[in-house]
């Protein structure tokens, strides 16, 4: 059984692959009172209905000015796709990878998500990112999980409550993720952590932010060559 998607008015041509994977439910104004979320199509864009009477939610713009080849983001990732990002979430570093000219492919295994992911122009599959690391070569993997909650005080904030609202647990570690990456990488695996975090492995170089931290593998094939010679 498909899972529903809520649109009021007509649909966009280019929109319509997406809206076929879903069971499209056509109404006079999007509903609030779901029991659980679903995706919606209203205005030729999407949107996330949370359920229990919250209005819709979309992720929040990219804005320009992270588009910058000098952001940790980019440095830490390089120029050598394509990249994967396995862990898409909402999408916001891959569209900005994106706009940086890389050619990136994204999954996710909720299916709501992953129909934002689509709407908003990103190469999207519906699966589990860890049976995607050796689908091809990727240049670059992507990892970008979930961080801790950090208790009250450090609450997430909403574009993060409404995906682990919405986000499946992943029984795997990530030494286990980054260990099945390195495998696959050509050029490396980026992981993106918490500033504080303790460092998953060890990495081959980090870039720091205030807040986040990149944390960058070489390819086992590479790390092996260099410690060899």
């Amino acid at each position: 059984m498909k899972p529903p998607v809520f649109y009021t008015g007509n649909t966009l041509p280019e929109d319509r692959q997406i809206l076929a994977v879903f069971e499209p439910v056509a109404v006079d104004r999007l509903p609030l009172d779901l029991g659980e979320a679903a995706l919606a199509y209203d205005g030729g864009a999407f949107c996330v209905l949370p359920g229990a009477g919250r209005a819709p939610y979309r992720p929040p713009a990219l804005k320009a000015e992270r588009i910058s080849r000098k952001s940790l983001l980019a440095r830490a990732c390089g120029d050598r796709g394509p990249v994967l990002d396995a862990m898409a979430g909402w999408g916001t570093d891959a569209l900005t990878l994106q706009a940086l000219g890389l050619s990136v492919r994204v999954v996710e295994r909720q299916p709501v998500v992953w129909g934002m992911l689509r709407g908003l122009g990103l190469n999207a599959d519906l699966g589990d990112g860890f049976e995607w690391l050796h689908r091809q070569p990727w240049g670059v993997i992507y990892l970008d999980p979930m961080f801790e909650p950090r208790g009250r005080k450090g609450l997430a904030k909403q574009p993060l409550q409404m995906l682990q609202e919405l986000a499946h647990a992943d029984t795997r570690t990530l030494a286990e993720w980054i260990e099945a990456a390195r495998s696959s990488a050509v050029d490396r695996v980026v992981l993106k952590q918490r500033r504080t975090a303790p460092p998953v492995a060890r990495p081959d170089w980090q870039l720091k932010g205030r807040s986040v931290r990149f944390d960058v593998y070489r390819p086992a094939v590479r790390r092996a060559e260099t410690d060899v010679g």
